[in-house]
C-alpha cells in the first residue's frame, strides 16, 4: 500500500462521511479512519486534525477520488458567509464546521436512496452491503464494488429481495429496466438541476426528495434542497413558528434564503436536526 499526506482546510472527515450520504451506507469508518473501494482500488482515509492520511494501492487514483468525492475544492469560507443568514444557521455551521456534500457516482446515489425511502440508517447500510455482497465485482483484494447497472441487468425483483429491502425491490429493479432502456444517467451530467430532477422524476419509486439527493449527491447541484422528515420538522420549527407547512413552499422560501448553496445549507439543518431537535 502507498501511503501520502495532504493538508486541508474546512474539512472533517467524520461529520462529513456520518452525516447520511452514500459513503455513511457501506464504508466501513472507525477511529476517524474510513475505508471502501472505488473503481477497484482500495481507498484509506484517516484525518488527524488538517491532515488527511491516505492509502491505496493506488495513491494517485486515491487522490483524485479524495478530492473529488469529498469536494475538497468546494469555497468553504464563501459558502458560509453565503449560507451563514441566521443564528441558527450559524449555529449549525459552528457545532459541524467542516462538513462537506460528497459527490458520488449517480447510479449509486440512486440505489443508495431509493432504498434509504422509509427506513433507518442501521437496515439501509445493512441492504446495501447485502445489495454489494450479492451484485458487486470482486477486485484482486478480495473486496467487492458498489454493483454498476450492468451488474444488475439480471437481477429479478426476488433476487432484490434477498438483501432485506422490502417493498423497494421493485423500485430497484424498475430503476435497472429505466436505466438501462430509457435514460443514461452519465449524459445527465452536462445537464442543469431543473432538467435532472424531471429525468430522475420518471423512475417510478423516485419522488421529489430522492431526484434532489441525487442531483446534490451524484451531479454535485448544489442548489438542490432534499426535504425529509428531519427538514421538514426543523424548518416549520425554526423557521415558520412551529406551523406545519407545505413541503412545496418549505423547499421554496429554503432556495430563495440559500440560493446556490442550499444543498449546504440543508446538510448543516439535516444533521444539527437529527442530532439536537429536541434542545430547540
Amino acid at each position: 500500500m502507498e501511503k501520502t499526506t495532504l493538508t486541508v482546510n474546512d474539512f472533517n472527515l467524520k461529520y462529513s462521511f456520518e452525516s447520511g450520504q452514500p459513503l455513511s451506507f457501506y464504508a466501513d469508518f472507525l477511529n476517524n479512519e474510513l475505508a471502501y473501494t472505488a473503481k477497484n482500488h482500495i481507498v484509506n482515509i484517516k484525518q488527524e486534525n488538517n491532515k488527511i492520511i491516505l492509502k491505496s494501492d493506488d495513491i494517485i487514483f486515491a487522490k483524485k477520488e479524495l478530492i473529488s468525492r469529498f469536494r475538497l475544492k468546494d469555497p468553504m469560507k464563501t459558502i458560509y458567509n453565503e449560507i451563514s443568514t441566521d443564528s441558527f444557521m450559524a449555529e449549525s455551521i459552528s457545532r459541524y464546521k467542516g462538513l462537506h456534500i460528497t459527490l458520488n457516482d449517480p447510479w449509486e446515489t440512486l440505489v443508495v436512496f431509493i432504498i434509504s425511502q422509509n427506513n433507518n440508517i442501521r437496515n439501509i447500510r445493512n441492504s446495501v452491503l447485502k445489495l454489494i455482497e450479492l451484485f458487486g465485482t470482486e477486485t484482486e483484494f478480495k473486496t467487492k464494488n458498489f454493483p454498476a447497472l450492468n451488474d444488475l441487468l439480471n437481477a429479478k425483483e426476488n433476487d432484490f429481495k434477498k438483501c432485506s429491502v422490502g417493498f423497494r425491490a421493485k423500485y430497484l429493479k424498475n430503476a435497472v429496466d429505466y436505466c438501462t432502456n430509457n435514460l443514461d444517467l452519465y449524459k445527465l451530467k452536462q445537464k442543469d438541476y431543473e432538467t435532472i430532477v424531471q429525468e430522475l422524476l420518471q423512475v417510478n419509486g423516485v419522488g421529489n426528495k430522492i431526484a434532489d439527493c441525487v442531483a446534490l449527491m451524484g451531479y454535485g447541484k448544489l442548489e438542490a434542497f432534499p426535504i425529509d422528515i428531519w427538514i421538514k420538522r426543523i424548518l416549520e420549527k425554526i423557521y415558520f413558528k412551529g406551523n406545519k407547512t407545505d413541503i412545496k413552499i418549505l423547499k421554496s422560501f429554503a432556495m430563495q434564503k440559500w440560493e446556490k448553496y442550499a444543498g449546504y445549507a440543508q446538510q448543516y439543518l439535516y444533521w444539527n436536526a437529527r442530532n439536537n431537535f429536541n434542545s430547540y
